[in-house]
């Protein structure tokens, strides 16, 4: 079964794979579409919110095709993923608890995620990557100024519930709990996420270490943004980090961002430029991700860009930036949603160019510095990889 714009996809993986968690062991391929169950608007089902986990036929069965997804990007494969899924003897047996969705304009946060019981009796972790609201692209905005930003510290919050319930059933917060299992008995645990969800996944891994050390099996960032080094210097351990995967498409845009706490592995994508990071355009052959030698020199320009407008910019002139840019963009939003956001703009166009014109003869000169940077840095970026790929 393929999805005709995604051959040898995720989707083609599933519904070829017959053998159970008991007759092959989790890898890299199972987090992934864990990672990608988190797409899937749990919290309109009967797993919102609940401790009890409720099977996949009955969490995925329950929702019409208009409950199940609300992403321009993953509306139209859903009811396919959610197809192949509940006939796969190896996925079908999973159930789901726990999942939760919260949007906080006020903080820019927007944050969703499930707890997915694994047939093999461990515990996967999925957080969704950003949706469509205009609130989960501003906080994707706001990286480039908080070292935590909303959704990261609601990540962290809720592993440690999890946690807690692991150690101890009776426990709210995992710090008042000093009692916990031996690494023996001790339950498996793995998180993982796509875009922004692997960020929220490796966040918490990082944050929380201590107390996942002795269920952790792995952590996975399917092209999800990386850290300040700041916060790297602070929570990096490698007894973690060892236990943490990132796989990038051959183009990484938003999975350059910022500094990896492992080396990505690399995979090939049926997309090109900005679309492969569309997973389901993920190259999937004998049962293993089709893996890349380099990746596309394009991804090291957007590093290096990225890195370089950070370097240039005062903290107190992007906050300047971004606080204009949020501001118009709330402005001519209509209904709240990024996929709208481009004819909102269009029509007030003339209102805003007139309200640019009366900024602050200061607030324009910092917007021309900020774009600037951002032009000189790709420029200067482009001919530094060019080089060293002559080299």
């Amino acid at each position: 079964m393929e999805h005709e714009h995604y051959p040898s996809s995720i989707l083609s993986y599933i519904n070829e794979e017959t053998q159970t968690f008991h007759e092959k062991p989790f890898g890299f391929l199972d987090g992934f579409v864990y990672s990608l169950c988190s797409y899937f608007l749990f919290e309109n089902s009967r797993a919102a919110n609940s401790t009890t986990p409720f099977s996949f036929e009955k969490a995925l069965g329950s929702l019409s095709n208009e409950d199940l997804a609300d992403l321009f990007w993953f509306n139209d494969i859903a009811p396919l993923f959610r197809e192949v899924l509940l006939a796969s003897p190896r996925y079908a047996p999973s159930a789901v608890s726990r999942a939760e969705a919260i949007l906080s304009p006020q903080d820019y946060g927007q944050f969703a995620a499930c707890c997915i019981h694994v047939p093999d009796g461990s515990l996967f972790l999925s957080f969704r990557g950003t949706d469509d609201t205009i609130t989960g692209w501003e906080e994707n905005f706001t990286m480039s100024v908080l070292e935590t930003t909303t959704s990261q510290e609601q990540a962290r919050a809720y592993t440690a519930r999890i946690l807690a319930s692991l150690a101890d059933p009776n426990a709210d917060d995992i710090s008042n709990n000093t009692q916990h299992r031996s690494a023996a008995d001790a339950p498996v645990v793995r998180l993982g996420g796509h875009s922004k969800g692997g960020n929220l996944a490796f966040y918490a891994t990082l944050t929380e270490h201590a107390a996942l050390h002795p269920y952790l099996a792995r952590a996975y960032s399917f092209d999800g943004p990386g850290f300040s080094q700041s916060f790297l210097n602070r929570f990096a351990d490698r007894s973690i980090t060892s236990r943490m995967v990132k796989i990038t498409p051959s183009y990484s845009f938003f999975g350059s961002f910022f500094n990896d706490t492992v080396v990505p592995r690399v995979v090939e994508s049926n997309e090109w430029g900005l679309m492969e990071h569309m997973p389901f355009s993920w190259v999937i052959k004998n049962d293993d991700f089709v893996w890349s030698k380099q990746a596309n020199p394009l991804t090291a320009i957007t590093d290096k860009t990225f890195a370089r407008w950070l370097d240039v910019l005062p903290l107190e002139e992007r906050i300047t930036f971004l606080s204009i840019l949020f501001g118009t963009v709330e402005y001519a939003a209509t209904s709240k949603r990024i996929v709208d956001l481009p004819m909102d703009l269009l029509k007030k166009a003339p209102l805003i160019t007139y309200a640019y014109q009366s900024l602050d003869k200061a607030l324009r000169k910092n917007l021309t510095k900020v774009l600037s940077a951002l032009v000189e840095g790709f420029t200067e970026s482009t001919q530094e990889v060019i080089k060293e790929q002559l080299r």
